[in-house]
């Protein structure tokens, strides 16, 4: 047993040597250390980025054609277009889950610089995963959600907020 442990130990004080070497050989001068080495990038990748919520989200759309966000809720009358801008942020992706509460056909559709969108529509109870993607701090990407119908508007188990509207929530 005692024998196991030592070994642990040295192996931890060797990768310790090894990643302290490689900060240093990384860095430009002795003040600053460069994270802009490939493995550190790399092993920041294994943390999960932060998940995106309805607060990232800033209303592009009039407010009187669209309301703002109900706490999670986002609504959408009938025959409308909701846009929303979503800053562009420095993980590698981002993603805001969002499920169809109320309305019988939902459109989405994200466009990022540099990102191939496209539309997918979505019906009573299912969800989305918007992902966003790493960005310059200049770039944002918009979120645009239509309710393209909101016959049968209520969903099973869900409180109805009227019949022309379309209800989306995180």
């Amino acid at each position: 047993m005692g024998m196991k442990l030592f070994v642990a130990l040295l192996v931890l004080l060797v990768l310790f040597f090894v990643l302290g070497v490689g900060l240093g050989a990384g860095s430009a001068n002795d003040d600053t250390i460069d994270t802009d080495v490939g493995w550190i990038k790399g092993m920041s990748n294994l943390l999960p980025a932060p998940e995106l919520t309805v607060d990232d989200l800033s209303a592009q759309s009039p407010a009187a054609q669209c309301p703002p966000p109900q706490g999670d809720l986002l609504v959408i009358p009938i025959g409308q277009s909701c846009s929303y801008r979503i800053a562009a942020t420095s993980a590698p992706v981002r993603t805001l889950p969002l499920r169809v509460v109320q309305g019988a056909d939902v459109a989405f559709r994200l466009t990022q610089p540099g990102v191939a969108g496209g539309t997918q529509r979505r019906r009573c109870n299912q969800t989305i995963d918007v992902d966003v993607y790493e960005g310059d701090a200049d770039e944002f990407a918009s979120l645009t959600i239509t309710c393209l119908s909101a016959t049968d508007s209520t969903c099973p188990g869900e409180p109805s907020l009227g019949n022309n509207v379309c209800v989306v929530e995180q």
